[in-house]
């Protein structure tokens, strides 16, 4: 501790060492100390997750309490208190008891179930390193998460739960199987190089908070680089400086995150000469209003690419506002006999659902023309 200050040095529920005054170390005492009070509501909430793969539901919980003469304990209070990554604002009311990492670091109940989620972010990092073509999901059925898991299919799916519950995560979307043990995510590719060399919680909690302030660069590894020689491109590659490429396209239908993967693997090819950074708005880990940091993507992206398949309405909105922008832009459409009339003049690239390889080549060109475009427009 510093001579003449109250401040002093200290780790508080798994985050990174912070130094706080006198007053700041009262308080943590303070909300310790109701914590800890709430350890039986807390196991309550932990044994329903496991038992069920869903947090309970807040009124639900109300009942459970006072089933086990547990009245005096308030719910709303225990999460008010509860332990939670630094930037996360819990201003809204909940619906459920939801546990933090924060929270389940502190509970030996929960070491089964963090284990697995620590298998699960350096399987993640594995594939994200990997030089094999097409590797770029992680699946229920991959044997050494299983094993991670001791055979058990739920408890891994309640490990994708548990980290997919409050990002940044590594996991993107994916695909839901018939029965729900049986899923798939894409890596989430913007935040992937920060989950280097997790071998514990402490460390992947650590991550999460370089990735929230910034402190650290996108280094994308080989397999993935935008920085390799373009292969099986159309046409001479373009090289660029920097470049961001802004996704805008809808995120619930069951194409969306093929098509994602599809575009891809075509930026993939693309020869970029130092950093680039593909993304989506759900890729956006900075707290905020979602709009606002839509906007601000489409101001400073490169190059807009924007899937219109179906016309989704916030799509054309945010297409128009790039257009206004003067950004350069392609379109993307799986079927361009739907667009909207004042559409139906502007160049699109066709797809199938399942692209094939045409496809692709067909968007490394249409990508490599933007890129050309954009760097027009900066030097004039």
């Amino acid at each position: 501790m510093t001579e003449g200050t109250n401040r002093r040095r200290t780790a508080y529920w798994g985050n990174l060492i912070i130094e706080e005054t006198r007053e700041e170390r009262e308080a943590r005492k303070r909300a310790e100390a109701i914590w800890h009070k709430y350890r039986p509501a807390v196991d309550l909430a932990l044994d329903e997750f496991l038992a069920t793969g869903e947090w309970p539901d807040l009124e639900r919980f109300r009942r459970k309490l006072a089933q086990r003469d547990l009245n005096d304990l308030n719910p709303e209070e225990m999460l008010r208190y509860m332990p939670r990554p630094s930037w996360e604002r819990n201003t809204a009311a909940p619906d459920r008891i939801i546990l933090s990492l924060q929270a389940l670091q502190g509970l030996p109940e929960a070491e089964a179930l963090l284990g697995v989620c620590l298998a699960m972010v350096q399987k993640a990092y594995e594939l994200y390193i990997s030089d094999t073509d097409g590797v770029d999901q992680l699946c229920s059925g991959d044997p050494a998460l299983l094993s991670a898991a001791g055979g058990n299919a739920g408890l891994l799916l309640h490990a994708r739960r548990v980290l997919e519950q409050h990002p940044p995560s590594p996991l993107g979307g994916g695909e839901t199987g018939p029965e729900p043990t049986t899923w798939s995510r894409w890596l989430h590719q913007a935040v992937m190089p920060a989950f280097r060399d997790i071998t514990t919680i402490q460390d992947y909690l650590n991550a999460q908070t370089k990735i929230i302030n910034k402190d650290w660069l996108y280094s994308m590894p080989r397999h993935s680089s935008l920085m390799g020689a373009a292969t099986q491109a159309a046409s001479p590659a373009t090289t660029v400086t920097s470049a961001d490429l802004f996704v805008i396209m809808p995120f619930g239908q069951a194409w969306s995150d093929g098509t994602y993967a599809f575009i891809r693997r075509a930026v993939n090819k693309l020869e970029i000469s130092q950093q680039a950074h593909l993304y989506r708005a759900d890729e956006i880990t900075t707290p905020g209003q979602i709009s606002e940091q839509v906007k601000d993507a489409i101001t400073s992206a490169r190059v807009v690419i924007a899937d219109i398949t179906g016309v989704n309405p916030n799509v054309m909105w945010e297409l128009g506002y790039a257009d206004g922008l003067g950004k350069a832009i392609v379109i993307l459409n799986q079927n361009t006999e739907s667009s909207p009339f004042d559409m139906q003049d502007r160049r699109q690239v066709t797809y199938r659902a399942s692209p094939t390889d045409a496809d692709e080549t067909n968007l490394v060109r249409h990508l490599e023309a933007a890129l050309r475009a954009a760097d027009k427009t900066d030097s004039g």
